[in-house]
């Protein structure tokens, strides 16, 4: 079966002895190859838009436009897509027979003073009239120089009439007068509109760079003007853009670009004149420091050696990728090291071409291969980074190297999209581990995403914006359940610090007021048992402060009183203290038959101490005898839920001594959100976020990625566990930044 790319490489030869009229058919075909992804992609961000605002809409009337505003276009996507190519094969037909006037319309776009003439409109007119001079206007700016190469090859076309911008059959008055066309039909309210254009330009006008380069290269392939010169005023400012286009430049063919790269290039890596990166830049100065020779000349110092062309060598890597991803699973294959794989690529070099042995690759090219070999062995060597996920994104070097080699930018530009992906990827990567990846959902997600940039011959920004968009959402759905758990899991612990705060207050009060008191063995057991199951839960709902806690403290000032035979007490104090104890027993869950049973024993002790004295068979503590915080036991298993069993021992044991120094300020300063690892000697380590501060204990929550509680520790614990190197703060920092950084560093200490 013959590709539709070899079938328009065949027609091309045929043209060459034909009429040269006959190569716009050709040309349609490859611009409709080029565009139709755009569009569909368009057509997908212009839905998932439209979704979100709908999910944000502040009325129902705003929500129901937007919604409806979707159906119309998902149910016209198709012939809104027939009636856009529609339109630019009737330019086609219209350019061949030398009829430049592709549009008839009220508006008309005035070159000079680039903007619309307009007769009387209506507001929603006027608006989408000045949006599409807006997104004219821009895309000439951006792509001014491959516009006036496709001009100048287009007037060659029309048997040398000087043509105008307007006049290009593939310029931005057209695409954009088109597309307007096409959707004029669905009559899209004033505010959708707007919308849909500003996604047209985001997704559509804003990749032009790529589809503009094939037809140039087409044009040129055939003879017309193989080379342009392009010259540009010095003083002349070059024109802003709200557009990203790819890197090379957009005034030159593919062939133009190729002869270009066997040119002698003195420069290390080659530098963008707006770098953000400062370590990038401190590595270019670093890599032309160590060029000592001319690296276009042999020992001798006169003969030129040949250089390797940059096509040759992407030839390379894409064998090699393919080969990697023909062998294998990504996920199961055997990673190379950066130096395995330079190694290879060379050997690959050799093999499609015996008379490469006899040339060198550009200085500039080797620096690139050999900075994107340090950024992968970083990568391979980043403690950051889970061994498994370690494993993954190694694997992506050699896209990544093809990358590079086309455009520098991705270690000069912060925001350049398959720098900003590799980023997200390793950040969002810190906290995983094994345990906490239900059904390998994470980690299949991150090898699908190697499959996708391994898959794919060519890169550019529309790329990997999607696999951005889609990864997004995909942490997004995680985040959000995550972000369910941890919600519970601060809730329960909270919970559980009020508790215990209550259960320490209730312990000391008790201890204060029981110490070397004379009292029987029952009313001590009452008061450390049941009654202190009564003033947790009163602390609990009204606070120690509150009437309710006074009264059930008075109860035991009362008792303890009463317990002293010198004490003298009445029947009717007796019975109000019963009273008094029954209203207690009652909110720790005491059935009628236990309440009685409890009532009756106190009532029969009291009497006992105060008038059966002499036959006392109440067991009196003897003063000596002083409580202990850790004697105070919950002796009722029948408590309510939400209090433990029994009463943990208040006094930490493990309680850690308080150190200042340098390990205690850095626990003092680490925010929610901060990823650490512990580590133990007989255990893996585990990886644990920084979830929560609680403002009743002052300890630190740890949750996994999955937002479950891993452990809580004291400040000062996790300070000795810096200390010994037990606990490691990982770094949040993005991967480019880290490992150029690092690569600087190490770059500077070798010079």
């Amino acid at each position: 079966m013959i590709k539709k790319k070899d079938k328009i490489i065949s027609i091309e030869k045929k043209l060459k002895s034909n009429n040269i009229g006959d190569l716009l058919p050709v040309i349609f075909s490859q611009f409709s190859k080029d565009m139709k992804p755009l569009i569909i992609n368009f057509f997908e961000q212009l839905d998932d838009s439209l979704f979100n605002y709908a999910e944000k809409a502040d009325s129902n009337t705003k929500q129901s436009l937007y919604f409806e505003s979707m159906r119309m276009i998902r149910k016209s996507r198709k012939p809104i897509f027939l009636e856009f190519f529609n339109g630019i094969k009737n330019t086609f037909q219209l350019y061949k027979k030398g009829e430049y006037e592709y549009f008839n319309s009220d508006a008309k776009y005035n070159k000079q003073t680039k903007s619309l003439k307009l007769s009387l409109v209506d507001e929603k007119d006027l608006d989408e009239s000045l949006a599409k001079t807006n997104l004219i206007n821009k895309s000439e700016m951006a792509f001014h120089e491959n516009i006036f190469a496709l001009l100048k090859r287009f007037s060659v076309l029309a048997s040398g009439t000087k043509l105008k911008s307007e006049h290009n059959p593939i310029g931005p008055y057209v695409i954009v007068n088109s597309f307007a066309n096409s959707i004029r039909t669905l009559e899209l309210d004033i505010h959708i509109n707007l919308i849909v254009y500003k996604l047209f330009e985001r997704n559509v006008m804003g990749q032009l760079n790529r589809v503009y380069n094939s037809i140039n290269d087409i044009l040129a392939r055939q003879g017309i003007i193989p080379e342009i010169q392009y010259n540009v005023n010095s003083n002349r400012a070059t024109p802003a853009s709200s557009f990203n286009p790819q890197t090379s430049n957009p005034s030159k063919t593919g062939s133009e670009q190729a002869n270009e790269s066997n040119n002698p290039d003195t420069s290390a890596i080659s530098t963008n004149q707006n770098i953000s990166d400062e370590n990038y830049q401190l590595i270019s100065n670093l890599f032309k420091q160590n060029q000592t020779t001319n690296p276009n000349q042999n020992a001798n110092g006169n003969v030129p050696i040949a250089n390797i062309d940059l096509n040759s060598m992407l030839n390379a890597l894409s064998i090699l990728q393919t080969d990697l991803l023909g062998k294998a699973k990504i996920k199961d294959s055997e990673s190379k090291s950066p130096t395995e794989i330079k190694q290879e690529l060379l050997n690959q070099l050799h093999s499609l071409d015996e008379n490469s042995k006899e040339k060198v690759v550009r200085k500039k090219d080797e620096d690139t291969i050999d900075l994107v070999g340090m950024l992968f062995q970083f990568i391979v060597d980043d403690r950051n980074l889970p061994a498994e996920i370690q494993v993954i994104l190694a694997r992506l070097q050699i896209p990544y190297l093809k990358i590079a080699l086309e455009d520098k930018n991705l270690f000069a530009d912060k925001t350049h999209p398959a720098r900003v992906l590799l980023d997200k990827l390793s950040l969002a990567s810190v906290g995983w581990t094994k345990e906490s990846d239900v059904k390998d959902k994470y980690i299949n997600k991150l090898t699908d995403i190697t499959h996708q940039i391994f898959d794919t011959d060519s890169y550019n920004k529309v790329f990997f914006d999607s696999i951005i968009n889609d990864f997004e959402k995909f942490r997004q759905k995680q985040k959000k359940k995550s972000a369910v758990l941890q919600k519970r899991t601060q809730e329960k612990t909270l919970g559980q610090d009020k508790i215990q705060q209550a259960k320490a207050y209730t312990a000391k009060t008790l201890v204060s007021k029981m110490t070397n008191k004379h009292m029987p063995t029952l009313v001590r057991d009452i008061l450390l048992g049941e009654w202190s199951s009564v003033l947790v839960l009163i602390y609990l709902r009204h606070g120690v402060d509150s009437a309710e806690f006074k009264e059930k403290i008075n109860f035991v000032d009362q008792v303890i009183n009463f317990s002293d035979s010198k004490q003298s007490i009445t029947s009717t104090e007796l019975q109000n203290l019963s009273k008094n104890f029954k209203k207690g027993l009652e909110l720790v869950a005491f059935n009628a038959k236990e309440l009685m049973e409890k009532q009756h024993q106190l009532v029969e002790c009291i009497n006992e101490i105060h008038k059966l004295k002499s036959e006392s068979s109440v067991e009196i503590i003897p003063p000596e005898e002083v409580l202990k915080l850790s004697d105070i036991r919950n002796k009722n298993n029948e408590i309510v839920d939400y209090i433990e069993e029994i009463i943990e021992p208040i006094e930490d044991t493990d309680e850690v001594e308080t150190i200042e120094d340098e390990y205690l300020q850095t626990i003092k300063k680490l925010k929610v959100g901060t990823w650490l690892e512990f580590n133990k000697k007989d255990s893996d380590s585990i990886r644990a976020k920084l979830s929560w501060i609680s403002p009743i204990t002052g300890k630190y929550l740890f949750v996994n990625s999955r937002g479950l509680k891993i452990n809580d520790k004291t400040i000062n614990s996790l300070a000795k566990g810096l200390r010994e190197k037990n606990i490691r703060i990982l770094q949040q920092v993005a991967l480019f930044d880290r490992a150029l950084s690092a690569i600087a560093s190490k770059m500077q200490k070798k010079d």
